[in-house]
């Protein structure tokens, strides 16, 4: 048994199509929302399967979008998975500063669905001061869910010294509820915490479980929409990732060490000390 790429490609486009289709529902339905996250889902964990041409296609639609009018108040929210895929395949911190600049956002929803895109994508990273500054203005303000990016914090790539420096600061600079305080002591301490994401990666990958169990057509892969797109706002090289190491037996190999490895799919996390 082999790990099929052009399914799994079809399925891609085949999403695609929808999201791209429904890109203006208000609000935004949960199909809509895990179609977008299916994507990054994908571009994470089975990148092979993101064709140069696909990448593109997404690329030119993304850039479209970020230079609607409406897209501070109207678009930014919708695209932000896409986005984050696109950091996951090509590196470009470009994609990400939409998500980094978000993750105190005043509005409950919208800072929830940043941070959960950020989640993702957050053991590629090593926060930055800014990033630093709004995870504690989170704190600060004691928005809901105030926690989680500290979460992320510890599971970035920042050195895990460096990290429990930063936790142990916050303990004693900030009042913190009494269940706030004791993950964020547990993580200083090396502890482990329970994970908040897990629901959110179950939930997607069900979702591309299904679409892969229906499988759309052999011709799903021509159902990508041509948008215009300036080429002077942003130029990306595609890249397309190598799939197997010359010594790997079994093509599954690679996409589930990668999702084994990742920190979300674990029921517990603790502060990464890898670094």
């Amino acid at each position: 048994m082999t790990l099929d790429r052009e399914r799994i490609e079809r399925v891609l486009w085949g999403i695609w199509r929808e999201f791209v289709r429904d890109f203006e529902i208000t609000p935004i339905n949960e199909i809509q929302d895990l179609r977008s996250f299916s994507v990054l889902w994908i571009a994470l964990f089975s990148p092979e399967a993101v064709s140069a041409r696909f990448q593109s296609t997404m690329t030119k639609a993304a850039l479209q979008w970020r230079e609607r009018p409406d897209f501070g108040h109207f678009v930014w929210f919708r695209v932000l998975p896409v986005e984050a895929g696109l950091y996951a395949i090509t590196g470009d911190e470009f994609w990400i500063s939409t998500i980094l600049h978000n993750i105190d956002h005043h509005k409950s929803s919208l800072r929830t669905m940043t941070i959960e895109t950020l989640a993702l994508i957050a053991d590629r990273l090593e926060f930055g001061a800014d990033a630093i500054r709004r995870i504690e203005r989170n704190i600060e303000v004691r928005h809901f869910f105030w926690e989680w990016p500290v979460i992320l914090l510890a599971i970035s790539k920042a050195p895990g010294g460096q990290k429990k420096i930063q936790l142990s600061k916050w303990l004693k600079s900030h009042e913190m509820d009494p269940a706030g305080r004791e993950i964020v002591e547990k993580l200083a301490n090396g502890g482990m915490v329970e994970n908040p994401f897990l629901h959110r990666l179950l939930r997607i990958q069900q979702y591309l479980a299904v679409q892969l169990a229906c499988g759309p057509s052999r011709d799903a892969r021509q159902l990508d929409l041509e948008v215009g797109w300036n080429p002077e706002a942003k130029s990306v090289t595609p890249v397309q990732p190598m799939l197997f190491s010359n010594d790997s037996t079994d093509p599954r190999d690679p996409v589930w060490e990668r999702i084994s490895a990742h920190p979300l799919t674990a029921s517990m996390i603790q502060i990464r000390s890898d670094m």
